[in-house]
């Protein structure tokens, strides 16, 4: 099996051009033990994605069923998985009349936390508003195209708040840790029933607890909280997804200045939030554009870790346009040597938090 694969891949290499090599060797290994001891290290050097699974199907049992599959077999697919080297539960069912918008939330939450390819698999002439923003949606995306392309993981099932025992909810957690610190998390419903449950920072963000955040609702486009720390209550419904994006907050107060730790509460759709110590909410001053002066920050946080971000955030942008700006070069594209040209004559604005 190895020779021809090996073969076409070497022939599509000879070519000279850009082709995407497609596999699914892996998708045709039965078991547990045969999947465990897949050559993964050799399929990603000669493939850039694999089919892993059955074919996928515009139905909530066949979405489960590949969650499933990858909650069994994440910790030896993720060895294989980076940059240009990619595993593929399947394409993207958004879109396709039998999906309604939760289903198609809680898909696109997932493959973004998977670095997984967002292949559509639907006819594009028949697609519904509500579709097309769910597929459009540039926060959602920004994670699942997030430089590292680190794979995230399955974390756990969030335990019910009603049950002294500790019974798990259908409440599933996926985490996935991003390129400037920042940590992406969907909480899918598996369930038939709504449910609420607590993310917890020592459980499910694998942080201190007293680490201070800010957190973006990226379905809602909203900031739910900021300083928030210890933990954050969410309510899904069946069949849906919560996506939250959480990004350290170097200007909440210390940790001395809070009483215990603060728990906001979150309900997806009412953008609600409530509860004993939060430190701070979200001025609109940073909402709206999502960006900070650095001067005018500098009196309320440590100016190191202001600087951190500030770089870390530049590093990010300049990685991102590169590529870009090398292909508008040798393309000749005139929109792109005015775009460059506007850009070295305008003032960069120091960001703290772009999203």
């Amino acid at each position: 099996m190895r020779d021809y694969y090996s073969k076409w891949s070497s022939a599509l290499v000879e070519t000279g051009r850009d082709i995407v090599f497609s596999c699914s060797w892996p998708a045709y290994v039965g078991g547990d033990k045969a999947l465990r001891e897949f050559p993964w290290g050799y399929i990603s050097r000669i493939c850039n994605l694999w089919r892993l699974y059955d074919d996928i199907n515009p139905s909530w049992g066949s979405l489960l069923d590949i969650m499933k599959h990858w909650r069994n077999t994440q910790d030896y697919l993720i060895t294989a998985h980076g940059p240009s080297a990619l595993n593929d539960p399947d394409m993207l069912e958004v879109g396709n009349p039998e999906v309604p918008a939760t289903q198609a939330r809680a898909q696109m939450s997932v493959w973004s936390v998977l670095a997984a390819p967002l292949l559509m698999g639907h006819d594009v002439r028949k697609m519904d508003a509500q579709s097309l923003a769910i597929l459009s949606n540039d926060e959602v995306i920004a994670v699942n195209q997030d430089l590292l392309v680190r794979q995230g993981k399955f974390v756990r099932f969030l335990p019910s708040p009603s049950s002294s025992a500790g019974e798990a909810t259908t409440l599933a957690v996926w985490r996935r840790e991003l390129f400037n610190g920042d940590v992406a998390v969907a909480v899918v419903n598996e369930g038939e029933e709504k449910q609420s449950a607590e993310i917890s920072w020592s459980e499910d963000l694998s942080v201190d607890p007293k680490t201070p955040f800010r957190i973006r609702d990226l379905w809602g486009h909203l900031w739910v909280t900021a300083g928030a720390r210890g933990g954050l209550k969410v309510s899904v419904d069946p069949h849906d997804a919560v996506f939250l994006r959480f990004v350290p907050d170097p200007l909440a107060p210390s940790a001395s200045s809070v009483r215990g730790h603060s728990r906001g509460v979150f309900s997806s759709w009412a953008s609600e939030l409530s509860g004993e110590g939060v430190s701070r909410t979200v001025l609109p001053s940073e909402e709206i554009g999502s960006r900070v002066d650095l001067a005018a920050l500098a009196a309320r946080s440590d100016p190191a870790e202001i600087r951190w971000r500030e770089e870390g955030r530049a590093r990010w942008q300049a990685a991102a346009k590169s590529g870009e700006r090398k292909e508008e070069r040798e393309t000749g594209d005139e929109e792109g040597t005015k775009r460059e040209e506007r850009e070295r004559k305008e003032p960069s604005v120091p960001v703290v938090l772009e999203m």
